[in-house]
């Protein structure tokens, strides 16, 4: 009984001495982050998009006759792109040039009887020469040709300029050479004022990337001074040389960034105007930046991150936004703040909310 309650107090002490082990601060070793000068590579997420994009809009309604516009299909500038039914234009044009050939028949001048007699006579008399006679008749003859007929014509041969003007507009050509996006639910019909597809310029192509803030100055100064080089990368892997035509002045408050944009030929047509890339812009001038070990920097689903602990010696997250790898170190573009600490090589039982020890 005695060895009994012997053994069950040096269990107790057991328990008492692995809780105090538990209870022992976790030690770490942390890095203060702080900016330092270095070249700049800097690789960012971009969107892709058209320089020109246009609707092709149809002039007259109708049923399309050629082959139905479908989405991804290239075009050229000036290429006759659809062709409305026309039909029912070319029975107007026909219509119209026959009453304006009929209105338009020539005219046999007549002279009043009465008139022709007195001019005779007097020309018979001696009144009036050969020459004089003969112009006398020629006004009789103009005066007595209706008026009418020459309002008719005009009136007629603006008809037939309106049926040609709607007859031309059957044809539809694309105004600029590009992909086709988008179509209309229904491709084989023509509305009139409707858009009937869309139309954007694959080359060349601009990328849209914010820039922060302490990049701006280095990367300006290497635009405007020759150094700067860029590369636009899409998901499969393929890379084209791009060049910085924007970068604006004017801060985004909510983001502390700057927006840039790259310009590219797209020579062989492998990026699409909608889809998502990657900028690399890379200079041997330095710029201020803010790195971390790269075993500081742990991933999950939702993105990068890195332990820091606050002046109480507290474990915390902090959702980073990682760049370039350089030397082992990992530049921070978002998320971190000068003199902050970080765990620079946190062990797998780390967790939010412990109190550590710090080296």
């Amino acid at each position: 009984m005695q060895l009994k309650k012997w053994l069950s107090l040096i269990g107790v002490v057991a328990v008492v001495i692995g809780l105090a082990g538990c209870s022992k601060n976790m030690d770490v070793k942390v890095e203060t982050v702080s900016f330092s000068q270095a070249p700049v590579t800097l690789t960012l997420e971009g969107s892709v998009s058209s320089l020109t994009v246009v609707n092709v809009i149809p002039k007259l309604s109708g049923k399309i006759v050629t082959t139905p516009l479908v989405k991804g299909q290239e075009v050229q500038a000036g290429e006759v792109v659809a062709k409305v039914d026309d039909s029912i234009y070319r029975r107007q044009v026909q219509t119209a040039r026959y009453a304006t050939s009929a209105v338009a028949a020539p005219v046999t001048p007549k002279v009043d009887p009465a008139e022709q007699a007195k001019l005779a006579k007097w020309y018979n008399l001696g009144a009036i020469s050969r020459v004089e006679y003969d112009r006398l008749m020629r006004q009789a003859a103009v005066a007595a040709v209706p008026v009418t007929a020459g309002t008719g014509t005009a009136a007629l041969s603006s008809s037939v300029e309106a049926a040609q003007a709607m007859l031309a507009n059957a044809v539809i050509v694309s105004p600029i050479a590009g992909r086709i996006t988008a179509v209309a639910d229904n491709p084989s019909l023509a509305i009139a004022g409707k858009v009937l597809a869309t139309i954007q310029q694959i080359s060349p192509l601009v990328v849209s990337v914010t820039v922060p803030e302490n990049y701006i100055k280095t990367l300006g100064d290497a635009w405007h001074k020759g150094g700067l080089h860029i590369d636009i990368m899409n998901p499969s892997g393929k890379t084209e040389p791009g060049r910085l035509t924007y970068l604006t002045t004017v801060k985004d408050p909510s983001t502390g960034t700057f927006v840039a944009k790259i310009t590219f030929t797209n020579a062989d047509k492998s990026f699409s105007p909608g889809e998502l890339c990657y900028v690399r812009l890379s200079t041997e001038r330095q710029a201020p930046q803010l790195t971390v070990s790269k075993k500081a920097v742990q991933t999950k689903d939702s993105g990068d991150f890195v332990y820091i602990v606050n002046d109480k010696g507290i474990v915390d997250t902090r959702a980073v936004l990682t760049g370039d790898t350089v030397a082992g170190r990992v530049v921070i573009l978002d998320g971190l703040q000068a003199g902050e600490r970080v765990v620079s090589d946190p062990p797998a039982s780390l967790q939010i909310g412990m109190k550590v020890k710090t080296r």
